[in-house]
């Protein structure tokens, strides 16, 4: 399946890779993510709170980049 990176754009391919292979941005984001609940900052897979900054622009070892429970709310047409 295919999703769109938030650092530049382009459609890539979900798979197991955590970066975009054009601009290297994190492609796994806790506010992509279906487990993730806004009101509270909460992933729920995982039950813990996260920082909303994190949650929005993870770093290559943050949460959302090694989660197993990653499941894309969007999906890119």
């Amino acid at each position: 399946m295919f999703i769109r990176c938030p650092g530049c754009g382009e459609k890539q391919w979900y798979d197991t890779r955590r970066q975009c292979e054009l601009c290297g941005a994190v492609l796994r984001r806790c506010v992509d993510c279906s487990c993730y609940k806004a009101v509270g900052n909460r992933c729920t897979a995982k039950n813990i709170e996260l920082d909303g900054a994190e949650a929005e622009h993870p770093g290559t070892l943050a949460v959302s980049a090694l989660c197993h429970d990653y499941k894309p709310v969007a999906l890119a047409a």
